[in-house]
């Protein structure tokens, strides 16, 4: 269960900017100029793909964000309020399988069905949130799609 939950550290944690584009001062977005970031901004790999693409109001993600693997497939997808996850958040491997599906309330909490695949396409674990808590029918499935592991919250 502990290497499921390693692969939601893959993207849907991250969060990295390179200092010439913003820098984070207590809890906000500064723009090069000192500005409160506003917009759209990109942050590049080494190579120059592109990382990630960010959306800001006031300082605060906001919007639209998408994440990118390197080699240019998407990684994650998702929505910020004022620098607060909601919605639905999918993240997919570097070779284009989905591996996440998980969803956060306006609080930024974790709610309703969390799914995980590995980087074959099988699915690894289903859970249930609701307002961060656990709840429901927690199940989890080895390598071989079978499941080994069932939990009721």
């Amino acid at each position: 269960m502990r290497k499921l939950f390693s692969l939601l550290g893959l993207g849907l944690f991250t969060l990295t900017f390179n200092a010439q584009d913003l820098v984070s001062v207590e809890g906000e977005f500064l723009a090069d100029d000192g500005a409160k970031a506003n917009g759209t901004y990109k942050t590049f790999y080494n190579s120059g793909n592109v990382k990630a693409e960010y959306n800001f109001l006031d300082g605060q993600e906001n919007g639209a964000t998408t994440f990118f693997h390197e080699n240019g497939k998407v990684k994650e997808v998702g929505t910020y309020d004022y620098g607060t996850k909601i919605g639905k958040w999918t993240s997919w491997s570097s070779n284009g399988e989905v591996i996440g599906v998980v969803n956060f309330n306006k609080k930024g909490k974790r709610d309703g069905v969390w799914e995980i695949w590995d980087d074959n396409g099988i699915k690894r674990a289903s859970m249930e949130y609701k307002n961060g808590s656990r709840t429901g029918n927690w199940k989890v499935w080895n390598e071989n799609g079978e499941l080994t592991n069932e939990k009721s919250y």
